[in-house]
């Protein structure tokens, strides 16, 4: 008999012995298991969360930027009539709408860069077979 403690236990025999051994190995080997699956879990979630935080940017970005521009340019251009009466009215006041309408495609251009960048690093951080 062993003494533990001041107290007497019985000895173990050999196969309940076996079977406790076998029986801490199998709940270790489920723990292990589940812990590997809880950290997949949680790393998964991250990404989903980075991905919508993304897709936030994206459209917040597209909103306030990109349509606001594109709007701006819509609402300047003119029609080819207008075209034709300012620049035979006044060469000076075309001149400056031009520079002006110039202007501003360039700064759509520039949002639809950026846009497409933004899209383009969504794409690559595999967000579109997480969703």
């Amino acid at each position: 008999m062993a003494v533990c403690s001041g107290l007497s236990m019985p000895e173990l025999s050999p196969t309940l012995r076996r079977r406790l051994l076998v029986a801490g190995v199998l709940a270790a080997i489920a723990a292990a298991v589940l812990l590997a699956w809880t950290l997949q879990n949680r790393s998964r979630q991250r990404r989903v969360e980075a991905c919508r935080q993304q897709r936030t940017e994206i459209s917040r970005f597209r909103e306030q930027s990109f349509d606001t521009q594109l709007q701006q340019m819509r609402q300047m251009r003119l029609n080819p009539e207008q075209v034709k009466t300012l620049r035979r009215v006044d060469p000076e006041a075309y001149a400056q709408y031009a520079q002006a309408y110039g202007d501003q495609v360039d700064r759509v251009a520039q949002a639809a860069d950026q846009l497409g960048k933004m899209v383009d690093e969504y794409r690559a951080g595999d967000c579109l077979s997480l969703e």
